[in-house]
């Protein structure tokens, strides 16, 4: 019995032995065949005028009979798609069929009391001829009870913007990484792996009815809305073998 597990013992320190030599030999093997890289980043820049303008726009008012409120909010929301018909605008993009209606309350030491109910209607669009902003916002100052909440700016087709930024991205990826072959005397080789990281433009921030007011109050003849161009970027990160 003795012999026996002895015996056993020496197997089970064997196996044991055999299972450890193996790890670290597939170790070894895995160090020696990790393919050596060159790993950089790069950005790419494109940037160009828009050519629309994107609006969102809400109607209130405050009445204790909701059906009230509601009727003064449907006529000045009558108004103004009246008024927009002027102007050069994506069919497609106009949509003011959304309402809400929401009980409003003062408190006081504790105590609620009912206000009203207030009625919101909103309104969004798409202009598609900048030059007309001006006079659009000048007629958007005329309904005392409309807020512009979001004005954006973009473009009809930004899809050759977005292929510049990534091609400029991919140029930039590859130059750095031959600079950094060539400083240290090595080939840069294929690609090992890449990864592309779009971004979207930047837009411009909510502008407000109150600052819109202000901004409009000495329109001259003079076009007084400057927008910047969008920026479109695109960045990669890539590794090349090398030899």
């Amino acid at each position: 019995m003795r012999i026996s597990n002895r015996l056993l013992l020496q197997q089970l320190f064997l196996s044991l032995g055999f299972a450890l030599v193996a790890m670290f030999s597939s170790q070894s093997l895995m160090a020696e065949t990790t393919t050596p890289t060159i790993q950089v980043s790069a950005e790419g820049l494109a940037t160009a005028p828009p050519d629309e303008a994107q609006l969102k726009l809400s109607f209130s008012a405050l009445n204790f009979k909701s059906d009230v409120a509601r009727a003064e909010v449907d006529q000045h929301v009558k108004g103004l798609l009246k008024a927009l018909k002027k102007f050069t605008l994506k069919d497609s993009t106009l949509d003011s069929s959304h309402t809400s209606v929401h009980p409003q309350y003062d408190y006081n030491k504790g105590q609620q009391h009912f206000r009203g109910y207030q009625v919101t209607r909103n309104v969004s669009f798409t202009l598609t001829q900048l030059a007309e902003l001006d006079e659009l916002l000048q007629t958007l100052t005329q309904h005392d009870i409309a807020r512009l909440d979001q004005l954006s700016f973009g473009l009809s087709d930004d899809s050759l913007l977005k292929q510049e930024a990534l091609a400029k991205a991919i140029q930039a990826s590859y130059q750095s990484a031959q600079q950094i072959a060539d400083g240290y005397g090595v080939t840069l080789g294929k690609i090992n792996q890449v990864t592309h990281h779009p971004e979207s433009p930047q837009r411009h921030p909510p502008m407000r009815m109150m600052a819109m007011k202000s901004e409009m109050s000495d329109v001259s003849g003079e076009p007084t809305y400057q927008q910047k161009n969008l920026e479109f970027r695109a960045r990669v990160d890539v590794s090349f073998t090398f030899n």
